[in-house]
């Protein structure tokens, strides 16, 4: 059983190692964690301050492990082959769960050995303690995440959700909790946290405390990791399931996209509009790398619900709606991926303009993600500051997001749509001149627009002459 064990595990390992190691995930995670620990360190306890790393390792391992090393959760290419493997039910799962177990911890160790360098009045033991309940504390909450998306492993729609909540509560975490940590700071330990002894990684911060080390708490983290364990072992693994039919988002757009097809494109655009706007939204590994991009305009919407009415809650709401943009080289490098790649020789073999399979597509993602966006954010401008900020701002940041989207269509995307395995299609290298670019531009304009556009007349004015340059420029475009 053993040997059998260890030869499925190496099989697991060598696969996830041939797709590259996360250098950059790595990086990013160290710098962070290594921030924010210190700035809190500075003013709490080892017991606060263990709450305070646990929780911020768990929160940054989490947000890879649905995106990008969901490979490890969802199945690898090689599993077909390792299944039929003369080996037994329980060494497979227990070959996926070490790999796992070693996949997570390691990449916990990104931001778990900084934060115990960091970690205030521990010794050299201490710290290697500290570093060994994080990864308890990674471990669980990694089990617990496991168990969420298997369980919405046949929706979609909802697993989209729970990554793009997941990107927000941790974008939110590491803004605006940091007072709330230091509020605490006095916490002497364990016996003295009160309500905060519910908090997820108490239990793994148990054994810290002001005084010394708490040994008599070391069973806590010892527990929950052996809960996790056996989690890992007994949880089914998660199937990817086929995606068919129309969802509850598809049904919604259905009129929008029947408008768009009958007054905004031209014939030789309709193909390649209806494959975009119908079967790019299905693409699994495109809505579990993209979506969770929905996070980052939450986390912002959810500070200004706590702002008192004023020039700075218009202002960050002006750059809200006028920022959708930043995030369209990341979606639009997206286009051309799909897991049916295979199929490509249809578009190939169409007897259609290049230009004009471009052209559908482009206005596809406006009517399947940018204008459906704009109107969400409109709805909730208008409840935060008002109806008349609303109507002054949300056409003209509408119209600027299509022209952005016209802009950067063209760096962004490599490829017709949905004609290459994800990893090809992708070029992670070329995107940094757009998003800074995007990024810059657009928050410029929402400071101009906010002063500039005085009443909703003069913001439908703006949103018609935006509009007429995109309908100018795409004539100019057909005729080159």
């Amino acid at each position: 059983m053993y040997r059998r064990t260890l030869a499925l595990l190496r099989a697991h390992l060598g696969v996830w190692r041939s797709i590259g190691v996360p250098v950059t995930t790595f990086a990013v995670q160290a710098l962070v964690a290594g921030v924010l620990c210190a700035i809190v360190g500075e003013r709490v306890g080892p017991f606060v301050y263990a709450l305070f790393a646990f929780a911020l390792a768990a929160a940054l391992v989490a947000v890879p492990l649905v995106g990008e090393l969901g490979f490890l959760m969802r199945g690898d290419e090689s599993s077909d082959w390792l299944d039929a493997l003369p080996a037994r039910a329980i060494e497979r799962r227990l070959a996926k769960a070490l790999g796992l177990a070693l996949a997570v911890g390691g990449l916990a160790l990104a931001s778990l050995v900084p934060a115990a360098l960091l970690a205030p009045g521990l010794d050299v033991a201490s710290r290697a303690l500290f570093v060994g309940c994080g990864l308890a504390a990674v471990w669980s909450a990694a089990a617990v995440l496991l168990a969420l998306q298997g369980l919405l492993a046949r929706v979609p729609a909802l697993l989209g959700v729970l990554e793009a909540v997941l990107v927000a509560v941790v974008m939110l975490g590491a803004l605006v909790s940091l007072p709330l940590w230091v509020r605490i700071g006095d916490l002497a330990g364990y016996a003295d946290a009160g309500p905060w002894r519910a908090f997820p990684t108490a239990w793994f911060a148990a054994p810290f405390a002001a005084g010394g080390l708490a040994s008599e708490h070391l069973w806590r983290p010892l527990v929950l990791l052996a809960a996790a364990a056996v989690a890992l072992l007994v949880l089914p693994r998660p199937k990817v399931a086929s995606v068919s039919g129309a969802g509850p988002l598809d049904l919604l757009l259905a009129p929008a996209l029947a408008l768009a097809r009958r007054v905004w494109l031209r014939r030789d655009e309709r193909a390649s509009f209806d494959l975009v706007a119908i079967a790019f939204p299905r693409e699994r590994e495109v809505a579990l790398r993209t979506y969770p991009l929905l996070g980052i305009p939450l986390a912002f919407l959810w500070v200004a619900f706590g702002m008192e009415e004023g020039r700075e809650k218009s202002s960050l709401v002006a750059l809200i709606l006028f920022t959708p943009g930043i995030y369209l080289p990341v979606l639009l490098s997206h286009l051309p991926a799909s897991a049916s790649h295979a199929a490509r020789w249809i578009v190939d073999g169409a007897p259609l303009d290049r230009r004009a399979i471009h052209e559908g597509a482009r206005r596809a993602v406006a009517v399947r993600y940018v204008l459906p966006l704009h109107l969400v954010l409109a709805l909730v401008a208008w409840q935060q500051v008002g109806g008349d900020f609303a109507a002054r701002l949300a056409l003209p940041a509408a119209a600027v997001s299509l022209l952005a989207l016209r802009a950067l269509y063209g760096p962004s995307v490599d490829g017709l749509p949905l004609s290459k395995p994800t990893d090809e299609a992708v070029r992670v290298d070329a995107l940094g001149g757009p998003l800074m670019v995007a990024g810059v531009g657009l928050a410029l304009l929402s400071v101009v627009a906010e002063r500039t556009i005085a009443t909703p007349l003069v913001g439908v004015v703006a949103a018609v002459l935006l509009v007429g340059i995109d309908a100018a420029a795409s004539s100019l475009a057909r005729r080159a």
